[in-house]
């Protein structure tokens, strides 16, 4: 059997970065979580994303209180979108706190 020269490599990065690197052709596609408007850019939707919290079942954690890593980050906004008022109810706000893996 030939296998045809196919090269695939794969990277992690901040949404942010995502744009700038295709646009600098260090990647001949990215995947977002949201559609990047720009002209001469092809998008297709390749599922449906779906937003869980995760909590201890050992420790107490603050009800309303989340942690995030970036505050540019859409991934955590769109949870709260999504299901905040089914976690804590209508009245209640979300807190996002942040931390750094740096």
């Amino acid at each position: 059997m030939v296998f045809p020269k196919v090269r695939c490599d794969f990277m992690s990065k901040e949404m942010a970065q995502l744009p700038g690197i295709l646009t600098r052709s260090e990647a001949d596609f990215i995947i977002m979580d949201y559609k990047l408007d720009r002209f001469q850019i092809e998008a297709h939707v390749p599922g449906q994303e779906n937003f869980v919290a995760i909590e201890s079942k050992k420790f107490h954690s603050p009800k309303n209180i989340y942690l995030d890593h970036d505050q540019n980050d859409r991934a955590t906004k769109n949870f709260f979108k999504s299901q905040i008022n089914r976690l804590l109810g209508e009245k209640e706000k979300a807190k996002r706190q942040f931390y750094s893996c740096h």
